[in-house]
């Protein structure tokens, strides 16, 4: 959860820039308290499948033998 959720009285919308798609400037758009906390529900998620994609390449990187072997792990 997020700070304002902890107070007594939360505020009942946040803007945020949000956009469907991935944009330059995304448009600041309101949401409600049920929908930020979704955003940051699908933020965590994604933030920790990054993270345990990034825990496998480095344990790829770590039990490699050749330097092409390093080289041949990327991200994608």
């Amino acid at each position: 959860m997020f700070a304002a959720s902890q107070s007594s009285n939360p505020p009942t919308s946040y803007f945020i820039y949000c956009s469907p798609t991935p944009m330059q400037n995304p448009p600041l758009v309101q949401h409600t308290q049920t929908q930020m906390l979704q955003v940051l529900a699908d933020l965590n998620a994604w933030r920790t499948a990054q993270q345990q994609k990034y825990a496998a390449l480095v344990a790829q990187v770590q039990a490699a033998k050749t330097v092409a072997t390093v080289q041949a792990v990327v991200w994608s």
